[in-house]
């Protein structure tokens, strides 16, 4: 039985921690939660070799952090605000918000026939 890639975006144990403590959990923190549960309940299974686990913030460069935590100030943002904001060329920007928005983490936003990108979550 294959199990495939189980993506963790943040460390699990943190965040089940700061659930028991009744804090507000980002989404992604929940995901990785559960995925770090599941990676445990499969590998106490004899599943071990099946399962690779991948953390997205390894998989995450200095450029798309920073995308990332504009977004996550400014709320909405244009490639070309983003691009400006961090001193990045717009092709830069828009092939990492390509990436961020393959791995779920900011979404396409159109208002007005402009395009928007948003952080998820």
């Amino acid at each position: 039985m294959t199990c495939g890639v189980v993506h963790l975006v943040a460390d699990p144990v943190a965040a089940h921690a700061a659930v028991l403590m009744g804090e507000r959990v980002h989404l992604f923190n929940l995901v990785a939660a559960a995925a770090a549960a599941l990676f445990v309940g499969l590998r106490r299974r004899g599943y071990e070799d099946d399962v690779e686990v991948v953390l997205v913030e390894d998989t995450l460069d200095d450029r798309d952090k920073a995308i990332l935590g504009a977004l996550e100030k400014k709320r909405l943002a244009g490639v070309s605000e983003l691009a400006r904001m961090l001193r990045i060329r717009k092709s830069v920007v828009s092939r990492k918000l390509k990436k961020l928005e393959d791995m779920g983490l900011v979404e396409r936003i159109y208002m007005a026939g402009k395009l928007f990108y948003r952080r998820r979550g």
